[in-house]
């Protein structure tokens, strides 16, 4: 039996608890119980070790009834459902497990970006040159974090794996090459390495902030980077001296 794959309406493909759970031979009187194990258990998600955040690796999904009771269900993440088979002790969790794979690793590959969409991430290229719309970018992708959740716990841990980067790792590696980083901010740090990472981070944070995709986001992000690198426009704090693209970046991000 293979699993019956979902797409969640932000685009997402997931799979249920409950089919999940019957694939791996559970017993239906434990399914309570053993999806709370799941969701409080501790993962490694994209090298960060964290227990499994709701709305980010599993949703709740409308209660279903089971005959005359009505339990609770949940949407998983396939980075999620994997690694739950992988823990398990089921004696064919490799083939489920390379199922979900193969799934995770086909859903994560988008079609051709539209033409609007392409001039879209080109002048959202143009426009996380300015560093002022960098930092409102992010800042607007935290507050967004932060109103879906409630909180703002594992924000960092988060947005690293949104953008499958870290400070720290930059950081490390530059130490190794005898670069001193020393005192220097994030944005810094990050700039010294490649300063045209800057620019594919404001356009994940812009995007996220506007409901996008991570993986859709990403993408935009990785095609933006490519553009500014082959138009080699120079980073600036503000956009003074291009003021038609700065009229142009006001009226796409922020109206």
């Amino acid at each position: 039996m293979k699993p019956d794959f979902l797409v969640s309406k932000k685009g997402t493909v997931v799979v249920t608890a409950s089919q999940l759970w019957e694939l791996m031979g559970g017993k239906e009187d434990r399914f309570e119980y053993g999806v709370s194990q799941w969701l409080s258990d501790v993962y490694e998600f994209d090298e960060v070790i964290r227990k499994p955040l709701r709305n980010t690796d599993y949703g709740l999904r409308q209660s279903i009834e089971a005959g005359s009771e009505v339990k609770d269900d949940y949407y998983l993440t396939l980075s999620f459902a994997k690694q739950i088979v992988l823990r398990s002790n089921l004696k064919n969790k490799l083939e489920l497990a390379k199922l979900i794979k193969v799934k995770e690793l086909k859903s994560g590959l988008r079609k051709n970006f539209s033409s609007e969409e392409i001039i879209e991430i080109m002048h959202l290229s143009k426009a996380m040159t300015d560093e002022s719309f960098q930092v409102k970018s992010e800042e607007r992708h935290f507050n967004f974090y932060k109103n879906r959740k409630g909180n703002t716990a594992y924000w960092w841990k988060y947005r690293a794996e949104i953008l499958g980067i870290t400070v720290g790792r930059i950081k490390k590696w530059m130490e190794k090459r005898g670069v001193m980083v020393s005192g220097k901010s994030g944005r810094e740090i990050i700039k010294s390495h490649d300063g045209y990472e800057l620019v594919r981070i404001g356009v994940i944070d812009y995007l996220i902030a506007q409901g996008k995709h991570w993986q859709y986001a990403r993408q935009a992000g990785d095609l933006a980077k490519l553009f500014i690198k082959e138009m080699e426009m120079p980073f600036r704090t503000n956009l003074e001296d291009y003021p038609e693209i700065k009229r142009k970046s006001q009226l796409l991000l922020w109206n």
